[in-house]
């Protein structure tokens, strides 16, 4: 109690508004988030080629990156959701009910098991086009290896754009969320060092 007489005293007195540091923290929040959907939406842009998703299987660090950018994603929407489910939250409105579900459709149909599975497959069906690539080279019509590359990244386009449209679907919401409902986490992003 003596600690909260302090700080309301340190507030006071020297006019700190504890609204302002917590706007600055949801700004914080947003523009990491917004720093996060930016990152992945150049890296879903590169893997949605036949050279991306070769980058993607054989280079551990990207590999190890896209992971690490995705994984942040699932953290900072665990984090809202949780926030916004709080008892000691507010946010009981339509729009709070809309986030929680879009978040929630996100974690359950886009988690790091699906994407590392989808991805798994797709780098074991790249691999065989590659050992196969001389043989099916001069083949013409959808056994050529320019058709399976096409199949290829349509499948690739279409799983990354649904996640590309949920995350800017969910930093769309972010304006509602209040400065209090937030919380924080770091963030690296390779792109920035």
């Amino acid at each position: 109690m003596k600690k909260l007489k302090i700080v309301i005293a340190v507030v006071v007195v020297l006019g700190v508004s504890p609204w302002k540091g917590l706007a600055q923290t949801m700004s914080m929040v947003e523009a990491n988030y917004n720093r996060l959907t930016n990152e992945w939406l150049k890296i879903s842009g590169q893997l949605k080629s036949y050279e991306g998703l070769s980058e993607y299987c054989q280079n551990a660090d990207f590999k190890s990156y896209t992971g690490y950018v995705l994984g942040t994603i699932h953290r900072y929407d665990s984090v809202l959701l949780a926030q916004i489910n709080h008892p000691s939250s507010n946010l009981r409105s339509k729009e709070a009910q809309k986030i929680t579900k879009e978040i929630a459709a996100f974690e359950r149909k886009h988690s790091m098991r699906d994407f590392n599975n989808v991805f798994s497959e797709n780098c074991t069906d790249w691999r065989k086009m590659e050992r196969t690539k001389s043989r099916t080279y001069s083949a013409s019509g959808v056994h050529s290896f320019d058709s399976q590359v096409l199949n290829l990244e349509m499948i690739l386009y279409r799983y990354l754009n649904r996640i590309d449209k949920k995350l800017i679907s969910l930093e769309d919401h972010l304006d509602f969320i209040q400065p209090h409902h937030a919380g924080t986490l770091d963030l690296v992003l390779l792109s920035e060092q």
